[in-house]
C-alpha cells in the first residue's frame, strides 16, 4: 500500500537518488527529477501529496518553481 506521493526536485543526482530511494523504501510513491521544468510538467499531469524542492538550482530556483 502506498503511503503518499512525493515529487522530489534536486539538481544534485546523489542527493536526489538517495532521498528517492529512502522514500520508496518507506512505501511512498516517489518521483525524482533534476529539472524544475520537468517537475512543472509532472505537476501539470497529476497531483502530488508532497513536494520536496531544492531552492538553489540552475535555471530556476525552487521558490520560482513553486510559484
Amino acid at each position: 500500500m502506498t503511503r503518499g506521493s512525493v515529487l522530489l526536485v534536486d539538481d544534485e543526482p546523489k542527493i536526489r537518488h538517495a532521498l528517492t530511494r529512502a522514500l520508496l523504501d518507506e512505501g511512498h510513491e516517489a518521483i525524482g527529477t533534476g529539472s524544475p521544468a520537468e517537475a512543472l510538467q509532472l505537476l501539470g499531469q497529476r497531483p502530488f501529496d508532497l513536494l520536496v524542492v531544492d531552492n538553489l538550482m540552475p535555471g530556476m530556483s525552487g521558490l520560482d518553481m513553486i510559484r
